[in-house]
């Protein structure tokens, strides 16, 4: 690369407007909890569904924890402010994304704390995520911040986000826990389903899009260090991936 600087941001997400744009987001979020909470919403469903859950969603906060470290790691590290920037904001929303799946357990058992160990023993026991846990305590010593952001955020996310925030969620609605799907939402706002094709944002930041995962942010580099108004789609691990899959595509072309 000559010029780090030209991996902008097409979201044109500075501190201001990151911070609006997430207090939203927070608002929205706290509705949803707050709604299945006084509903008893996840205490009413039958209990094989509720610890498919904690077996099978719930575990996926130890590896948003994984993001967070990994994200904070390549802001530490990177050589350009613009992409520095983008990891941070990454990196605070995936301690987001724990917390809301933590939050999850809590309604199940009711704030008492159990579901949460039952959902980390699944973590640490259950041989189905043996080597996805494997994969986020390896990634935790990848020290090339280039390597890491490649990864974590087009590798791992770009997998696992549409298997889990689609695929998974798809199949939660029809065995009757749609109810769920308000409290990921924030998770994967910005990130339609795949199976529907590409769906970019019409505001001016927008550029071309690949069918999955599909943003309006999708679209590094800009060349452009200048700013403009802010996207208000959300940016989601999947939509990452997405940025870094057209910018290494776009670098080595060249």
């Amino acid at each position: 690369m000559a010029d780090w600087y030209a991996v902008s941001d097409p979201r044109q997400f500075f501190y201001g407007a990151y911070v609006q744009n997430r207090a939203k987001m927070q608002e929205a979020a706290e509705h949803s909890f707050s709604f299945c909470d006084k509903r008893n919403l996840l205490t009413r469903m039958p209990e094989a569904l509720q610890e498919t859950l904690l077996r099978l969603l719930v575990p996926l906060r130890h590896m948003e924890l994984g993001a967070n470290m990994n994200n904070s790691s390549i802001a530490g590290d990177a050589v350009a402010g613009t992409v520095t920037q983008m990891h941070i904001y990454q990196a605070m929303d995936r301690l987001g994304m724990g917390q809301y799946l933590s939050r999850i357990a809590l309604l199940i058992d009711g704030s008492t704390g159990e579901a949460l160990d039952r959902s980390k023993t699944y973590w640490m026991d259950d041989a189905l995520w043996q080597p996805l846990r494997k994969l986020v305590e390896d990634s935790l010593v990848v020290k090339d911040w280039f390597e890491l952001t490649v990864l974590q955020n087009l590798l791992i996310d770009g997998l696992l986000y549409p298997l889990m925030y689609h695929k998974f969620r798809s199949w939660l609605a029809e065995q009757g826990a749609e109810d769920v799907s308000m409290l990921t939402s924030s998770c994967v706002t910005g990130t339609p389903n795949p199976a529907a094709g590409s769906t970019p944002c019409s505001r001016p930041c927008a550029r071309k899009v690949m069918p999955m995962p599909s943003s309006c942010s999708a679209g590094l580099p800009t060349g452009s260090r200048g700013s403009s108004l802010p996207c208000s789609r959300s940016p989601t691990p999947a939509s990452v991936s997405q940025r870094w899959t057209r910018w290494l595509a776009n670098s080595t072309s060249g």
